[in-house]
C-alpha cells in the first residue's frame, strides 16, 4: 500500500476542513471589508488604509474574497487586495496561520506513513 492510501481518511478529512475554512474566511472578510454602499457613487466604501477617509472597496464581491483567501493562505499575498479594517487584519492573522496549518497536517500525515 502507498503512502497516500494509508492516510486517506485523514486527508480527506483535512481537505473538507481547508474547503470549509476557506468558504468561512470568504464570507468573513466579506463582511469585514465590503465596507457601506454609497448609492451616489454606486459602490461600497470602506475607510482607507490609514483611517482618515473613504475607498472603493476591492473586497465588493464573494469572488474577490475567496481569490483573496487562497492568495493569503498558500502564502502568494499578491498585495493588490489588502484589509484596513481591525477585524479585516485579524480575519488575515488566522487565514494565514490557516494557510500553515493546511500546508502542515497533510505533509506530517504522509511524512508519518513512510
Amino acid at each position: 500500500r502507498g503512502t497516500i492510501s494509508e492516510g486517506r481518511v485523514v486527508l480527506t478529512v483535512v481537505f473538507i476542513l481547508i474547503f470549509v475554512s476557506s468558504f468561512i474566511f470568504t464570507f468573513m472578510i466579506y463582511w469585514a471589508e465590503r465596507g457601506e454602499y454609497n448609492e451616489e457613487k454606486g459602490y461600497f466604501e470602506r475607510v482607507d488604509l490609514y483611517g482618515d477617509g473613504k475607498e472603493r472597496s476591492p473586497f465588493s464581491s464573494l469572488e474577490i474574497c475567496a481569490w483573496w483567501v487562497v492568495c493569503t493562505t498558500t502564502g502568494v499575498g499578491y498585495g493588490d487586495v489588502v484589509p484596513t479594517t481591525a477585524f479585516g487584519w485579524i480575519v488575515g492573522i488566522l487565514c494565514m496561520y490557516g494557510g500553515i496549518l493546511s500546508l502542515a497536517l497533510p505533509l506530517a500525515t504522509i511524512a508519518m506513513h513512510l
